[in-house]
């Protein structure tokens, strides 16, 4: 299994688990999330990765690449409390927080 396979088999079996998860079937869930970590382990068994890989692909990063991001846009950066309460509303998190009310 190559990479591009992996790839597609976790991103269809996350969207089945969400999918199971939302319509009340948690283990459904759970199964589909083992499957998930069968593919991935089975393809690192295959495709180890060694330390050298690791360092030298964030070495590789172009850092020109995210200069003229804002904050919010930059890889990895943090949303602000308010995009993440409204993102969670929207997606219907169970676990969404109302907005934060300013301090004076």
């Amino acid at each position: 299994m190559d990479l591009k396979d992996v790839i597609e088999l976790v991103e269809h079996a996350a969207q089945e688990a969400g999918f199971a998860f939302r319509a009340g079937h948690p283990e459904t869930s759970r199964v589909r999330l083992a499957d998930v970590k069968i593919a991935i382990d089975e393809y690192f068994r295959e495709n180890p990765i060694s330390d050298s890989d690791v360092t030298e692909s964030t070495s590789h990063e172009n850092p020109e690449e995210h200069q003229n991001q804002k904050p919010e846009q930059a890889p990895g950066a943090a949303l602000p409390a308010t995009q993440f309460a409204q993102d969670a509303a929207a997606l219907g998190s169970v676990n969404a927080q109302p907005e934060p009310k300013p301090t004076e």
